[in-house]
């Protein structure tokens, strides 16, 4: 794509989005059931009543208070006089169509910016709350439907606060205070709806913090904020300041009727700004809260994904039993106790005779108290240090081996998606038999792939990305090794199925052929 038709569809999902989201409105009019009323112009009115009880702050936007505003406004109109119920049954069905049952509306287009197809999801109306006593259902604007109605007066988006601040202030410099609390309370709005944001934003970081991180809904945030933190204070700084010069005006001489009124109008409008500079200061700590919410989340999603998942009866007894496929159909009884005797009571007495705790209790024998009297037996530093050192060497040992088994695990992934266990021990085999030998016959390489497996998904994250110190064996050879290997973090994540496949080691060993399959990173 040429830069020229860059610049020309530069921004083309998000105009689309704007222009869908007047499309409930627009589909009222196909309606057939009221075909004498034009219900687009209807129904925008409802938004603006809405909106109206928004910014006024009333508790009682209703079904019932829409009907009684729509009654006035189709006789003013049309001239028809409704009555309670057909009022009612109006408004419940223009309400009901821009609610969309409560589920958000889902717009297909062509976004000719991406070369793809592109969904526009927005609602426009919902519930604010509902009362059990009286069964009243009390409705408000989404943000989206609030941004709706600010577009139709060209107040756009993070320019809404700004372009009302300038208006605001044209208003306290000419003394028009009737509009002037009108545009505080506007102004307030506008506040809560990017507070509402940052309150969806949360909701989604919860929901799927990897995605949240993934398509930069966390930076696009706080640049927002950060851009009308230091664009706006300062303009409220100075709406003070008017409204005081205003006052010092109105009070530095004989006041008349009107300067009392404009005075009770400035006391109004400073106590509604000064609950909008509260609102509004209030957006930094959010912005914290975010950022910290979002952290959190990203490390409970890391350390869940080392975390062994092992559920007995599935992966255990199932195929044990031959139940799933795999198992060994009549299994030996005697194996099968063999193998859940670890979780069972060694001895379980068939029934208890409450009178036995008043009997005599068997002291110890003489050797048994000698034995009990002699002291235990204390290591000496010597020896504390030696066994230090041997745990050290055990240590290092396993962790040389891991590392052998993720180089075989993992760099057949570097070019391609995916591959079996057996074709990478016969490659080992081909080129390196010692170390081939040498891994068939290690105890703890077939717990190692049972361990990969548990854990689904694993991300591949250099230190630098994680951000966090790891402690755990595992995880932190994989963060060295991405350290260490470029073309190792460039798999981004990796995952250990298990298949149908049986393979046969050199040493009469037997296991399941695991595959290996590179996936992107959510993360």
């Amino acid at each position: 794509m040429s830069e020229w038709l860059e610049s020309v569809l530069g921004g083309f999902g998000s105009r689309m989005e704007s222009l869908l989201i007047l499309a409930p409105l627009l589909r009222l009019d196909q309606k057939q059931k009221y075909e004498r009323y034009r219900l687009s112009s209807l129904g925008f009115a409802i938004l603006l009543f809405i909106l109206e009880h928004m910014l006024r702050a009333t508790p009682n936007c209703t079904y019932g208070a829409i009907a009684q505003f729509l009654t006035d406004v189709v006789h003013r109109q049309y001239g028809d006089a409704l009555d309670e119920d057909e009022a009612l049954a109006l408004t419940r069905f223009i309400v009901d169509e821009l609610r969309h049952e409560g589920k958000p509306f889902e717009l297909a287009y062509d976004d000719l910016e991406r070369g793809g197809p592109g969904l526009a999801r927005f609602a426009l109306i919902t519930y604010a709350d509902y009362e059990i006593r009286t069964n009243a259902v009390r409705l408000k604007l989404t943000t989206e439907g609030i941004d709706l109605l600010f577009k139709t007066r060209e107040i756009y988006q993070e320019l809404q606060i700004s372009i009302t601040q300038l208006y605001l202030r044209q208003q306290i410099i000419k003394g028009v205070f009737d509009g002037a609390l009108r545009t505080v309370q506007e102004l307030r709005l506008q506040v809560l709806a990017l507070r509402d944001d940052i309150v969806k934003l949360k909701d989604r970081i919860r929901t799927d913090s990897g995605r949240v991180a993934k398509e930069q809904e966390y930076r696009r945030l706080v640049e927002r904020i950060n851009r009308q933190l230091d664009r706006e204070k300062d303009v409220f700084t100075e709406l003070e300041q008017l409204l005081q010069a205003a006052i010092d005006g109105l009070t530095g001489r004989r006041p008349t009727a009107r300067d009392e009124r404009a005075l009770e109008q400035i006391a109004v409008i400073r106590r509604e700004l000064q609950r909008v500079i509260i609102e509004h200061d209030r957006l930094f700590t959010d912005k914290l809260d975010v950022g910290h919410l979002l952290i959190a989340s990203l490390e409970s999603a890391i350390v869940n994904a080392f975390t062994t998942r092992l559920n007995f009866e599935r992966e255990v007894l199932r195929p044990f039993l031959g139940l799933a496929g795999g198992g060994v159909a009549g299994a030996d009884p005697k194996l099968l106790k063999t193998l859940i005797a670890p979780i069972l009571p060694l001895r379980r007495r068939p029934s208890f005779n409450p009178w036995r705790v008043f009997g005599r209790t068997a002291g110890l024998p003489v050797t048994a108290k000698r034995q009990a009297s002699i002291p235990m037996q204390v290591d000496t530093e010597a020896q504390l240090v030696a066994a230090a050192l041997i745990e050290q060497a055990r240590r290092r040992q396993r962790e040389q081996d891991y590392r052998a088994y993720l180089h075989l695990l993992l760099e057949p992934l570097c070019d391609q998606d995916e591959h079996l266990l057996s074709q990478a021990l016969s490659d080992l085999q081909h080129h390196h038999p010692a170390r081939h030998d040498a891994l068939v016959g290690s105890l703890d390489f077939y717990p190692f792939l049972v361990h990969l497996h548990q854990l689904g998904r694993v991300p591949l994250l250099t230190s630098a990305e994680l951000g966090v110190a790891v402690l755990d064996d595992l995880p932190r050879l994989l963060t060295a090794l991405c350290d260490e290997r470029p073309e190792i973090r460039a798999i981004s994540a990796f995952e250990v199925q298990a298949t149908k496949g049986i393979l046969t080691l050199s040493n009469g060993y037997v296991m399941s052929d695991f595959r290996l399959v590179r996936h992107a990173n959510d993360l």
